[in-house]
């Protein structure tokens, strides 16, 4: 009795690697971070002090629990999704106005974001216009796929990781890298928001272990990066935690960027290793979002505006423009979301893999 109250103040992740591969994947599907819907996952007085407010207002209340994924709800399929919805950049823009003159408060930095990635030179509205209609097709553990975990068979299926460019927010199915590899057996997407490489190793090791694959294909655009184990027990990830939940409002305080490189690289190399021990053919793309931005130059891609940093060196980047750019030319390089890739990157991603473009490889 002793020695398990031990083990679970010392290591209470242990509890988590014990789970079923589809109870293990509920644990980062339900958090906020992965266009989850708050309600039910957190209490609103978990989230950061200027949210809360907003959040419980009856019009963003109703607005979250359409858009957003429930996995009690699941398997569903949605025709609109967070970032990806009618109305979505429009309650941001008017729910999120700051109230105050503090330049540099959270909200006018979030406020000054939304006005530039929403400056397409036209409505939202008329911008998501000029797509086809798709939905999203989420299976029961919350991963973007029209199949289950049960349909797989050990061996006959690649598996495919990484990020929202990977679960593939603001594009149809067929517009993504991993459907246009021209494999022959079945592409089961394990891609999930905010996520980094830290994600991918856990769980990677996690399906191969109970349904083993020859092949993964990983795409980590942004492999800086990290997941972080709320209160809550959610597996939160990237960078949306930070400014959601009150419990990491500033987590960069004690969790630096180099901080973060280092468990990067020490994943990456893990994932590696694991891979070639397990005669798993990686192929992988995994770069710094900065050096992503510089693939970009390179395959001469239009970034969306949402990519734009306070500083970098590469004067040379590409912007969604409307003053430059056509309309044509905006919705290849931007998603229907106005925030992530469009399907020229996709193609260009798929390529490189198709390739073997041993350049942008890890």
């Amino acid at each position: 009795m002793k020695t398990t109250l031990l083990e679970n103040l010392t290591n209470p992740y242990q509890n988590k690697e014990e789970l079923s591969f589809e109870e293990f994947v509920k644990c980062f599907t339900n958090a906020i971070s992965r266009l989850h819907t708050y309600v039910g996952t957190y209490d609103v007085n978990d989230l950061a002090d200027d949210l809360q407010e907003r959040y419980v207002s009856e019009k963003f209340l109703n607005f979250e629990k359409v858009v957003n994924i429930n996995l009690a709800d699941c398997p569903k399929t949605y025709d609109n999704l967070n970032m990806d919805s009618d109305d979505y950049l429009d309650v941001l823009h008017k729910e999120f106005k700051p109230r105050d003159n503090n330049k540099d408060s959270f909200l006018n930095q979030k406020y000054r974001t939304i006005e530039r990635f929403l400056n397409l030179g036209m409505s939202v509205k008329e911008w998501r216009a000029g797509y086809k209609d798709f939905s999203y097709n989420i299976n029961s553990i919350g991963l973007r796929n029209d199949f289950e975990f049960d349909d797989l068979q050990s061996n006959e299926f690649i598996p495919v990781f990484g990020c929202s460019h990977t679960f593939g927010v603001g594009n149809p199915t067929e517009s993504l890298w991993h459907s246009n590899l021209n494999e022959d057996m079945p592409i089961f997407n394990c891609g999930m928001s905010a996520s980094g490489i830290v994600e991918v190793y856990l769980l990677l090791t996690k399906l191969f272990k109970e349904k083993p694959f020859k092949k993964a294909y990983v795409c980590a655009p942004h492999i800086e990066r990290t997941a972080h184990i709320s209160n809550k027990g959610f597996i939160e990830g990237g960078t949306f935690y930070q400014i959601t939940l009150k419990e990491w409002f500033n987590i960069n305080e004690c969790f630096n960027k180099e901080t973060r490189n280092m468990y990067s690289h020490i994943v990456l190399n893990a994932l590696k290793d694991f891979c070639k021990v397990n005669d798993i053919e990686l192929i992988m793309y995994a770069r710094h979002t900065f050096w992503c931005m510089k693939d970009c130059i390179d395959w001469n891609i239009i970034l969306p505006s949402t990519m734009r940093t306070s500083h970098h060196p590469m004067v040379e980047v590409e912007y969604a423009n409307s003053k430059k750019h056509s309309i044509e030319t905006l919705r290849e390089n931007v998603g229907r979301d106005c925030t992530h890739f469009g399907s020229v990157w996709h193609s260009q991603i798929a390529n490189v893999f198709k390739n073997r473009l041993n350049k942008y490889l890890s």
